[in-house]
């Protein structure tokens, strides 16, 4: 029987029984990762952009829950015991649950652990020590935090909310009728999953109380998470699907390998700054969250993950909304720009033009990766193109179209603009 000893205590043994090594840690502390966990106690995480998850760890039994504070996560099995994963250290034992720990949320001082119960447990993050006890909904399966209030639901279909920082008095917000799987705020909506086999995401507005749309889903809903303006959506089939809030449209799958019960964003650096969206587009093909709306009804969209470091060099490209099975070549220049390319914006230039890079295509959901950008500049770029510490440059991707709204059989994304540091 493991005794709720400190996690400081334990950070010296063994990490959950599993010896890692430290050089297989190789931890990103700037980067922010996806972190996910299931039945099979193994924890994993990547980029959120990257389909390539490591094991940092495998500890107690099934993985139920999770949930980052800064670069921290800290993980619930089904026993009630509490993990921690800390960059550069590893997942170690925390503390023990009083219930079966089937959800986790924090407001960032302290930690909420929800069982199926219904009860929650609030935890001191300094002290890991347990501070009170409420009672939430019975079944209790998924939390998130709105502002200052704590959504709790499960088994019974009801979403209910109490103030964090109060004494757990929670009331009824929006009634589903049907068991509720997961949660997520996104800054401005919530989402919600629910059904088995295959599922459905509900947009509930909180204020008039009621779900506002639904968007089926090809699997099951385990774990919800947002990332750059999209939903990730887990589920034990072993996938994160990346969707398009607006519509539900997939515009990536990761594939993790196993069944995945819990998923958790740390927090992370925004390594690029985007700029030049599909506003005044060549023949009113707009998309103002995008580049200029191609033939699949929206714009592609440029993104970065990883971070500026050039020594590093994790920083990762990351188109969305394209084409699938496109052909599509990344750009790189020393400024922006002003101009047409094809149905779309050319935003990228300077005095020394432009470098591309090798072509790819695009996958069978129109997405693409570009990573290991020092690598490929000191392969084939100009001096003024490679990737040092200081160095100012801006990225653009191109990509064929045949069908588009304007009819030239190509378009661009939109802009990214990145600074490297050491």
């Amino acid at each position: 029987m493991l005794m709720p000893l400190t996690r400081s205590a334990l950070r010296a043994a063994t990490l959950c029984g599993v010896a890692l090594a430290a050089a297989s840690l190789s931890p990103r502390a700037e980067a922010q990762q996806l972190m996910v966990g299931g039945p099979d106690t193994f924890i994993r995480r990547t980029l959120p952009v990257a389909d390539s998850f490591d094991v940092v760890g495998a500890c107690g039994g099934v993985v139920e829950s999770m949930a980052a504070v800064g670069d921290v996560t800290y993980i619930g099995d089904r026993s009630g015991l509490i993990y921690v994963h800390e960059p550069g250290v590893g997942v170690s034992y925390a503390f023990s649950a009083g219930n079966d720990a089937e959800a986790l949320e924090s407001d960032g001082t302290r930690l909420f652990v929800g069982g199926s119960d219904g009860s929650v447990e609030v935890y001191n993050l300094a002290t890991e020590t347990l501070v009170d006890t409420w009672q939430g909904p019975l079944g209790l399966r998924a939390m998130t935090m709105v502002s200052n209030l704590l959504l709790a639901a499960g088994d019974g279909g009801v979403i209910l909310q109490t103030l964090a920082q109060g004494n757990g008095s929670f009331q009824p917000v929006v009634t589903l009728g049907t068991p509720v799987t997961a949660m997520i705020w996104t800054g401005s909506e919530l989402f919600v999953g629910y059904g088995a086999g295959v599922g459905v995401l509900a947009r509930v507005d909180l204020i008039a109380g009621a779900v506002t749309g639904t968007i089926p889903t090809t699997a099951d809903v385990t774990a919800l998470g947002f990332n750059l303006d999209q939903l990730l959506v887990a589920s034990s089939s072993g996938t994160v699907e990346r969707v398009d809030p607006r519509d539900g449209a997939v515009l990536d799958v990761l594939i993790a390998g196993s069944d995945i019960r819990a998923l958790a964003l740390t927090d992370g650096v925004l390594p690029a700054f985007t700029y030049c969206y599909g506003i005044q587009c060549p023949c009113g093909n707009d998309d103002d969250l995008a580049g200029c709306e191609n033939s699949m009804g929206r714009g592609a969209r440029l993104t970065a993950a990883g971070t500026t470091s050039a020594s590093t060099d994790d920083l990762t490209l990351f188109v969305t909304g394209a084409p699938p099975q496109s052909t599509a070549i990344a750009f790189v220049a020393e400024g922006s720009a002003s101009g047409a390319l094809g149905d779309g914006k050319l935003c990228i230039g300077g005095p020394s033009g432009l470098q591309r890079f090798m072509p790819q295509q695009t996958s069978i959901h129109g997405a693409m990766v570009i990573d290991g950008i020092r690598q490929r500049a000191e392969a084939r770029f100009r001096p003024a193109f490679q990737i040092v510490s200081g160095a100012r440059l801006h990225f653009q991707v191109w990509y064929r179209d045949v069908g588009g709204a304007c009819g030239s059989g190509s378009n661009v994304t939109n802009s990214a603009q990145v600074v490297f540091t050491p």
